[in-house]
């Protein structure tokens, strides 16, 4: 990686029973719901919302990448008539999203 890249990693928090809302909110960087939730359920998993991939764009390959989202879109999508009618602009779509993260 890049030196300028940071590595972002998922793990699962213990959080501390006497925390309240505001300080889990404060602490994790989490929006209220989420500080809530792992109230709740006494953990919650940081960076979870953050993509843990981070893509060196000069490598990136557009030919690569449009066999990659047909071969989803195969697996996913063939039995649906709708997105076979558009199947196209499904795979444009997914390439292009993916080029721009």
């Amino acid at each position: 990686m890049e030196s300028g890249l940071q590595e972002i990693r998922r793990e699962k928090v213990f959080v501390p029973v006497n925390m309240n809302i505001k300080e889990i909110m404060h602490k994790y960087g989490v929006a209220e719901s989420t500080a809530r939730s792992s109230r709740r359920k006494g953990w919650l998993i940081k960076n979870y919302s953050r993509n843990q991939i981070i893509i060196d764009r000069s490598n990136f390959d557009p030919k690569l990448s449009d066999s990659i989202a047909k071969q989803v879109f195969w697996k996913r999508f063939r039995k649906n008539p709708v997105a076979v009618e558009i199947k196209d602009d499904l795979i444009q779509e997914a390439v292009r999203l993916r080029h721009h993260l």
